[in-house]
């Protein structure tokens, strides 16, 4: 069996030479190379690129559009033109044109394309439906099909996936095509760039392409490239001339002039015997392999390889820890752990530092819910031996890091950092802890706003004071050390792993309701179930009364209603963003009947600054004061245009009667005319006049009379019925005790003066 293995062995490898040696260059001449790169070494071509370009003196806009757009998020196809052809002159010896290139996705009418905007001759060109297998869609755009600048300059590069052969290489945003009419840049592209390249070049048309897949033009080379024939020094060497077909970029060393050139040199047929050679090899090793391991006692040394890669996976070597093995991974190479004699204790031992990371990896999806039934989790408690821990309740605490008085750039820039420093303070506190007693400590990280702990106790061992203190010193760390606030919520305690979402769940929710119990507050889940729930915070069921009480400006019951709401949402159990919309409701009903009748986008502006200050209040408290200051100031509003209309109604009154007097009139007449009722009359103005509707009345027409009296020869009778009085006597009677003696001797006595 030994012998057939080794036979077929070597019957393998001399195939695998045969096939091989057919992928050679079929040219004594010169010596050829092919390598593979990656995307970090093509980048740094690229980087050679943009230096040699310095290195000539061309502008920097060069390197602005070298660098793969994958790496931009948005890029505005207007403001980008601009920059290109403002550029144009520094550019013009070199470039015929730049062609700023996107993908596009027409919804109206269901067609994919690609733009290109010649940035020089100011136009748009575009080419319909490329091959809808080498289109992925992911997302939503809009683009105007105009061929004006101004119009393109606010659209949005759009954010689509495109692998078009068109370019030889898939580009997500879009594309630089770069066509050099003169010999300026050949000396930087051969030299700096095509010693290692994925990159295409041509002489007569060069197109600088960026790609991060290997070179394949086979599916689409006809329809979308066109490559040049590639013409060599005029020293008696020979032209490559280049057919359609698959090609594959050649490093060619001219001996005499010690100069690189690159050629595309095509493969024709060879292409399919590669991939038989290729297919041959690797099932004669995978047969020679199978056949050992049958051979083979000692199945062990079959495992420890791909164990040993685990180990490098799951430590970093080949990716961040982050990233770790899969369980299924784990499962499959953990099976075989028992079978691994003492002499392998090297590897045992990487077996156990991986299942720390393991176990972090299942905490996390525990309590998200990501694993799927009581049997998934109990499968992974057993194989991680988690189902072994000597502890009786566990219990999840989440810690928030509260946002502070500085900007929300600064907060998002150094959140990552403070949350670091206290997972690092609690790591220091549970050590300390641990020391004296038994305690299970783990730090989950589920979300980036949070911080998740688990505890584990004995019987007997679990206390809230332990939890309180434990979080009361880190409380006061992140307040001294770090200048930040912190809130804990603490769930219940389960006595079960499998139960701990139940606890992170309700220690979540006391975290969002931060605003109710302010910051440096640790809070067991306990305090909350005993709040009331309140099904919907609706703000419209405050819009009666409270409109009410502002409008009378009665200050008293302002403050009682807030008060009563509240303590409403103080026992809801509602989290802070539908808190915070709760309140901006309840501030939007408050301002525009504070504002009513005035300019909307001065009020747009006005509100945004109100609203602003629920976002950056950290308590419910400052929400609570911040929204009777509103009220209180809309009440007063409402007095001042009581006030303003109150006293223009007196005038108007005072103006009716001085018009109106000669008639019968009577406090009931003058209410409806104005739309009042009497007391409210007699009430404005004797505020605003210090007199009654009567008391006007009569000196207005005695004010009349005597002035009748002095210019005219009216008879009394006459006068009488002037000012509105029916009764003579009622009028010499009322004018007597208002100017102190009758009308004729008022007369009699003005004549004599």
């Amino acid at each position: 069996m030994l012998i057939a293995t080794i036979c077929t062995s070597l019957c393998g490898g001399i195939l695998s030479c045969y096939f091989l040696t057919k992928l050679s260059w079929n040219n004594e001449q010169y010596n050829f190379n092919t390598i593979q790169y990656t995307q970090t070494e093509i980048q740094q071509i690229i980087d050679n690129i943009v230096v040699s370009a310095y290195q000539m003196g061309l502008d920097p806009l060069v390197e602005k559009y070298l660098r793969p757009y994958n790496q931009v998020d948005y890029l505005e196809i207007g403001n980008i033109s601009r920059s290109v052809y403002n550029t144009y002159s520094s550019l013009s010896d070199y470039v015929d044109s730049i062609y700023v290139v996107y993908p596009y996705h027409n919804m109206v009418i269901s067609s994919y394309g690609i733009y290109a905007w010649d940035t020089f001759n100011d136009r748009v060109w575009y080419e319909d439906s490329p091959p809808s297998q080498s289109i992925r869609w992911v997302g939503e755009h809009t683009v105007k099909r105009t061929g004006n600048l101004s119009d393109m300059e606010s659209e949005p590069v759009i954010t689509a996936v495109y692998q078009l052969p068109f370019y030889a290489a898939s580009r997500p945003n879009g594309y630089i095509v770069m066509n050099i009419r003169q010999p300026a840049l050949e000396e930087i592209l051969l030299k700096a760039v095509f010693q290692k390249s994925h990159l295409l070049v041509t002489s007569s048309d060069y197109q600088l392409l960026a790609s991060s897949n290997s070179l394949d033009l086979s599916d689409y080379y006809d329809q979308y490239i066109s490559i040049c024939k590639k013409t060599l020094p005029e020293d008696g060497k020979q032209k490559i001339h280049l057919d359609s077909g698959i090609h594959r970029v050649q490093m060619l060393k001219d001996p005499v002039n010690q100069w690189n050139y690159f050629v595309f040199s095509p493969l024709g047929d060879l292409y399919q015997t590669t991939l038989w050679g290729i297919c041959i090899v690797a099932c004669t090793l995978l047969f020679t392999i199978c056949l050992a391991v049958v051979l083979s006692s000692r199945f062990r040394t079959f495992i420890y390889r791909p164990v040993e890669q685990l180990m490098k996976k799951a430590s970093g070597e080949d990716i961040q820890k982050g990233e770790l093995v899969e369980y299924q991974e784990f499962k499959t190479i953990h099976g075989h752990f028992d079978d691994i004699e003492s002499e392998n204790k090297e590897l045992q031992h990487k077996m156990q530092e991986l299942a720390p990371y393991l176990q972090e990896k299942f905490f996390s999806d525990l309590l998200t819910g990501q694993l799927i039934g009581p049997g998934q989790i109990r499968e992974r408690l057993s194989f991680l031996r988690l189902d072994q821990l000597p502890y009786q309740r566990y219990v999840v605490s989440v810690i928030k890091i509260l946002e502070t008085d500085t900007s929300m750039f600064e907060i998002k820039q150094s959140r990552n950092e403070i949350q670091l420093l206290v997972m690092m303070a609690m790591q220091e506190q549970m050590r300390q802890l641990c020391g004296q007693e038994k305690i299970f400590f783990r730090d989950v990280g589920v979300n980036q706003e949070s911080l998740e702990f688990i505890f584990g106790f004995s019987e007997g061992q679990y206390s809230t004071g332990k939890l309180t203190e434990l979080h009361r010193l880190l409380a006061e760390y992140s307040k001294q050390a770090l200048d930040t606030s912190i809130i804990v919520g603490i769930g219940h305690s389960v006595k079960e792993i499998s139960s701990l979402q139940i606890s992170f769940q309700q220690a979540q929710e006391v975290v969002e309701q931060n605003y109710v119990y302010g910051s440096d507050q640790i809070v067991f889940y306990r305090q909350v179930e005993k709040n009331t729930p309140v099904s919907y915070l609706n703000p419209l069921s405050y819009e009666k009364t409270l409109s009410a009480a502002m409008k009378n400006d009665n200050r008293e019951e302002i403050v009682q209603i807030l008060e009563d709401m509240y303590h409403m949402v103080e026992q809801s159990h509602y989290n802070i963003r539908m808190i915070r919309q709760f309140y901006i409701g309840i501030m939007n009903m408050v301002f525009l009947l504070g504002h009513e009748g005035e300019d909307g986008e001065s009020l747009s502006a006005s509100f945004y600054e109100i609203t602003g200050n629920i976002y950056r209040a950290s308590q419910l408290q400052e929400i609570h004061q911040f929204v009777l200051e509103l009220c209180c100031k809309t009440a007063h509003r409402f007095e001042q245009q009581r006030n303003i209309k109150s006293r223009k109604l007196a005038q108007n009154i005072a103006e009716y009667l001085q018009t109106h007097f000669s008639m019968d009139l009577s406090l009931d007449q003058i209410a409806e005319e104005f739309s009042y009722t009497s007391p409210y009359i007699n009430k404005i103005l004797k505020i605003y006049s210090n007199t009654t509707f009567y008391d006007m009345l009569t000196e207005i027409r005695m004010k009349n009379a005597k002035q009748m009296l002095e210019d005219t020869n009216m008879q009394i009778y006459q006068i009488s019925e002037a000012v509105g009085y029916n009764n003579t006597q009622s009028f010499i009677r009322m004018f007597k005790k208002t100017v102190g003696m009758t009308p004729g001797k008022y007369r009699q006595q003005a004549q004599d003066q």
